[in-house]
């Protein structure tokens, strides 16, 4: 009886770290898909920043005044 539980509890003590070094394998794959996902939208951003900047650039007057619309919808929201 007792080989059987020293048995048991060996493959328990397996199974438990088969577990623990998939867990943190996983672990490590989801910080390595976090950061790609990160980089990806860093990268969006700055694209969705530069294209802005240039209509910005190539139409001042425009831009200036859907700021100003913009700013009037915002002040009349805010003031109710």
């Amino acid at each position: 009886m007792p080989k059987i539980q020293a048995t048991v509890s060996e493959h328990a003590r397996q199974a438990a770290a088969e577990v623990r070094d998939e867990i943190h394998s996983l672990g490590e794959h989801a910080q390595e898909c976090m950061s790609d996902v990160g980089q990806a939208a860093r990268q969006q951003v700055s694209s969705l920043q530069r294209d802005i900047e240039a209509r910005i650039v190539a139409n001042p007057m425009k831009a200036v005044l859907i700021a100003a619309g913009v700013g009037v919808v915002f002040g009349c929201l805010l003031r109710r």
